[in-house]
This record gives structure tokens, sequence and C-alpha cells, in this order.
């Protein structure tokens, strides 16, 4: 049985994709952010060590507070993304990194798309070039 662990598997996107992995026949692993800190690298490393796949969807999801509180939003999208991507590097899983539709403003030179979607981003370009894969959703 293939074991997968789900950061984010507890939020809106997470409790909906979940479900489908433990009824799909995947051992799955989704701790709360109060049971585990994404950007804790001895605790990520030990959560991740059995894992085959690790499907990342925990990050700063609040769009506005992004620009308020820049820092809060990149810790928990791009500092939690490189932790993750170190953690998979010593253990062999994959990384299923999901990003965001908003995105495509950054790269479109939108005004307004902010510290969010640049930080999402930037994660994103981490786990590409560390040889994953990235997904952007509009939810």
């Amino acid at each position: 049985m293939k074991y997968v662990v789900v950061s984010g598997g507890h939020g809106r996107l997470g409790k909906l994709i979940v479900p489908w992995l433990k009824d799909n026949g995947l051992e799955v692993y989704a701790p709360t952010r109060g049971e585990l800190d994404w950007s804790n690298e001895l605790a990520v490393h030990d959560a991740v060590r059995r894992a085959d796949a690790v499907l990342a969807l925990a990050s700063y999801t609040d769009v506005i507070g992004a620009q308020k509180d820049s820092a809060k939003c990149v810790a928990d999208t791009v500092t939690t993304a490189q932790v993750t991507i170190r953690a998979v590097k010593q253990t062999g899983a994959s990384l299923f990194y999901i990003s965001s539709d908003y995105v495509e403003a950054v790269l479109q030179a939108s005004a307004g798309s902010g510290v969010y979607a640049a930080s999402k981003m930037v994660a994103e370009q981490l786990v590409l070039n560390a040889g994953h894969f990235a997904a952007r959703v509009a939810f």
C-alpha cells in the first residue's frame, strides 16, 4: 500500500482530497497544523520518512492579509516548501505541490497580484527546480 503524507489535509482542499485518497486504497497521514509545524526541518523529515509521496496543500491562504503580513505569508508558503523539498530529497519521496491560479497574475504582471501570488510562484518554482511536480488550481 502506498503511503502519502498530506500537508494541509484539514484545510478546504484537503478535506476533499484526503477522503478520496483513502477511498482509493492509499494510507494517508494528514497531520493538523497543531500536530506538525511544516517549517520545522526535523519534524517534517520525521513525518515524511516512510512516505512514497507528499502532497503539499498547506500554505498561507489569506490573499488580502498577505499584503499586511508578508513575512507570515512567505514563511507559510515559501519556507514550508523549502523544508518539504529538503525532506523528500533525503527520503526519495515524490512531492506534489498545489499552487494557485493567482500566479497567472504575476506572470502577466497584473496590478494587485501581490505578495500571496508571488510567494506561491516562488514555492512552485522551487518545487519544479527540485524535480518534483506542481499544479495550479482555482479554488
